[in-house]
């Protein structure tokens, strides 16, 4: 499968923990080709579907639908905070930038509260789109940069 190493690696540190079930800081096989979580899943079916779908949209107020969409890669309607890192980092080609993915981070962190208004611990897709929501808030920054 052709695939760009430096998306995979910008992924493998975002969901690490996830895939190192018992926290011994390597990957072993059996967690590595797990049929529900593991990498080896991850990688075929996200980056498969990423490039069946082409590149992202650019995130505007014309088109916060589109976005959430793209980045919803599970179809559950909602992204959780890991996603929405993710999806800003490639959608604003952070990837290489550690300094600024932790700022990121640590915004969302502060911020997440604010617009998770019914509490899930994920983004719905009208928490992200409504006025003053999420994506709003999101374009609004970009704005003043």
């Amino acid at each position: 499968m052709p695939l760009d190493f430096r998306d995979i690696e910008s992924d493998v540190d975002m969901f690490f923990h996830r895939w190192d079930r018992d926290n011994n800081k390597s990957i072993s096989l059996n967690e590595f080709i797990d049929p529900k979580e593991g990498p080896m899943v991850y990688i075929s079916e996200v980056f498969k579907t990423k490039q069946e779908r082409g590149p992202p949209p650019t995130l505007t107020r014309s088109t916060k639908v589109e976005w959430f969409q793209y980045w919803d890669e599970d179809r559950s309607n909602s992204l959780d905070k890991g996603e929405v890192v993710r999806a800003l980092i490639k959608t604003f080609r952070f990837q290489h930038r550690d300094e600024i993915a932790a700022s990121i981070r640590g915004t969302l962190d502060a911020v997440w509260v604010i617009f998770d208004n019914d509490g899930s611990g994920h983004i719905e897709m009208n928490e992200f789109v409504s006025n003053e929501g999420l994506a709003d808030t999101i374009i609004a920054t970009i704005e003043t940069l």
